[in-house]
């Protein structure tokens, strides 16, 4: 996770699921995905099916994003981009 600066040049993509990841594929999908180099943040949002990741795009891409999240069977899909974003650490 991001330290207590701002991080300006930060992408928010939101990923959608047909069926969101069980508590323990939760779990370890947010841990796979924290680990990937210029992921800053990861928020999940379970009453909608979707979590929001932003990463440093100098770094990481949505295509890395999404092949992290496809092991787990999840069927992710790219809801929206936002570009750039301020992240809070």
């Amino acid at each position: 996770m991001a330290s207590n600066t701002h991080i300006s040049r930060a992408t928010k993509v939101e990923i959608g699921f047909e069926i969101f990841p069980s508590d323990n594929c939760a779990i370890e999908a947010n841990r796979l995905a924290q680990s990937l180099d210029g992921v800053i943040q990861i928020l999940p949002d379970p009453p909608v099916r979707r979590i929001s990741v932003h990463f440093d795009p100098a770094k990481a891409n949505i295509s890395l994003i999404l092949s992290a999240l496809e092991p787990f069977g999840l069927n992710p899909r790219v809801v929206s981009v936002t570009t750039p974003v301020r992240v809070a650490g």
